[in-house]
């Protein structure tokens, strides 16, 4: 049975929306924006000063929200950071080549862009909803993990937002994270000094 992909989301979007508290709208959106079930999985964002020196240096990611998936000897991994105003959210492949999407989902919106970890600085252009947006996706690699970031604003988590993360393959769904779970409960908390 084939089910095409934009039937999924929907279907995803409509169940994120469900468990949205009383007050939502029927995307599931607030005025602080849609948030998760409140026994969704949490994901804790640490949130660091804009000006905080630790940020970019060698072994910061080790300070970031890391959660993974593991599948076929691959993983995936979705990693979180604030600095300020900004969340960067990460999509990182370890041990696979992955060619397809990156699908955020963060509340009611739906953020996506190609990904290729065979180049991973080619990361495509970013769609909001959809449509074209001016956010844009970043890509690197070390050894065998590649990745791809897209900055999005720190307002779009304010009092919690479901957050998952898909990478959709050219044949078909690979990972998605949460993977036991609609999505995630994605609050900023401060970051330990």
């Amino acid at each position: 049975m084939h089910v095409p992909i934009a039937a999924v989301v929907l279907t995803l979007l409509a169940a994120c929306a469900a468990t949205a508290p009383a007050g939502a709208d029927a995307a599931g959106a607030t005025a602080a924006g849609a948030t998760a079930a409140p026994d969704a999985p949490p994901a804790a964002i640490p949130l660091f000063a804009a000006d905080d020196p630790r940020v970019g240096t060698a072994g910061f990611v080790g300070s970031t929200l890391r959660l993974h998936e593991e599948r076929g000897g691959a993983r995936y991994t979705l990693m979180a950071y604030a600095t300020g105003d900004t969340v960067t959210l990460g999509a990182m492949v370890r041990d696979a080549v992955f060619r397809g999407r990156v699908r955020w989902r963060v509340g009611a919106r739906v953020i996506e862009f190609p990904f290729d970890s065979e180049r991973p600085g080619d990361a495509g252009p970013v769609t909001l909803d959809g449509a074209r947006s001016e956010f844009a996706a970043q890509g690197a690699a070390f050894r065998t993990t590649k990745w791809a970031n897209v900055d999005l604003p720190a307002a779009w988590f304010d009092g919690g937002a479901g957050l998952q993360l898909r990478f959709v393959a050219e044949g078909g769904e690979v990972a998605v994270l949460p993977a036991t779970a609609d999505c995630y409960r994605a609050t900023l908390v401060p970051a330990p000094r």
